[in-house]
């Protein structure tokens, strides 16, 4: 049994367990009201760069690559600390930031509920929450008992004291992720990395704000966190802000 059967060039389900014995698709059970429909909403926001700079980081990075012994892992994590560069600039973020707090309230005014906000890194979690507190001021708490948004990731004593005031311990965690579940908490927004987005029901949870490249079991994973059925809740939505459109195609096939 599988909820998100993988099928990429070297991992597929149905290559090591052979043909599925009976499918549960996602239309089925909107159909059947066991879930929601999800809608899909893209808001790109640019990079603030220009073909010349473009150009030139593409260039930097394949002179960087260039005659290094590295394998797939290590070349995908070193386009990934690329990435995470660009889009966890401040002058992008402060614009993330600008237009989430604009769109979740809008949302709010309609259907009062949760929603989820998903970052590439610790890092740009931090700094995407110190942008919307900037924002809105009493949208913080310095205390889990209150505040209007959080930031959920892991940590370490190792980390700067910027990522440490948000990482919890365990009975931390299990009381804000309660906090959250309650329909009328004043916890309505969380910023996430990899924390929450598998096994996390909220069911009013009714938008997420995805600026995380996502595909394939993660992506449909990730974004089932907004499928669920709650009173009122016509569908859940899912913001792009990195034009994951594409994989979301694929990862609903």
């Amino acid at each position: 049994f599988t909820g998100t059967p993988i099928d990429f060039e070297d991992r597929s389900t149905k290559a090591v367990f052979g043909n599925y014995v009976d499918i549960y698709d996602i239309k089925q059970a909107v159909e059947d009201k066991a879930t929601v429909p999800i809608y899909y909403e893209s808001r790109l926001i640019d990079l603030g760069m220009n073909e010349e700079v473009k150009a030139w980081l593409d260039e930097e990075m394949e002179t960087l690559l260039e005659g290094e012994d590295m394998d797939r892992q290590q070349r995908l994590q070193a386009e990934w600390t690329q990435k995470e560069a660009i889009v966890g600039n401040g002058d992008r973020l402060a614009l993330v930031a600008k237009d989430i707090v604009e769109h979740f309230e809008s949302r709010q005014e309609v259907i009062d509920g949760k929603g989820m906000i998903v970052t590439m890194s610790r890092q740009i979690a931090v700094d995407l929450y110190d942008k919307i507190i900037a924002l809105r001021p009493d949208w913080h708490s310095d205390t889990d008992d209150t505040g209007y948004i959080k930031v959920v990731i892991t940590g370490s004593a190792a980390d700067e004291e910027q990522i440490q005031r948000h990482v919890r311990n365990k009975e931390g965690l299990k009381a804000l992720a309660t906090r959250m579940k309650k329909a009328d908490s004043d916890l309505k927004l969380v910023i996430v990395c990899d924390m929450w987005l598998t096994g996390f029901d909220v069911p009013n949870m009714h938008t997420m704000y995805l600026d995380k490249p996502l595909k394939g079991h993660n992506l449909m994973q990730a974004i089932a966190r907004v499928n669920r059925v709650y009173p009122g809740k016509e569908g859940g939505l899912v913001v792009d802000y990195l034009g994951v459109a594409k994989a979301l195609r694929e990862a609903l096939e």
